[in-house]
């Protein structure tokens, strides 16, 4: 393995994990978004 792939894994991994810290948690979505 060299640089760029494992740069390229951990750009992708930071980028599913900001989407993750997006997401509202089942909890928040039911206390906040429900009618």
């Amino acid at each position: 393995m060299d640089d760029d792939f494992i740069d390229s894994w951990i750009e992708l991994k930071m980028e599913e994990n900001m989407r993750y810290e997006m997401m509202p948690h089942p909890v928040e979505f039911d206390m906040y978004y429900s009618a």
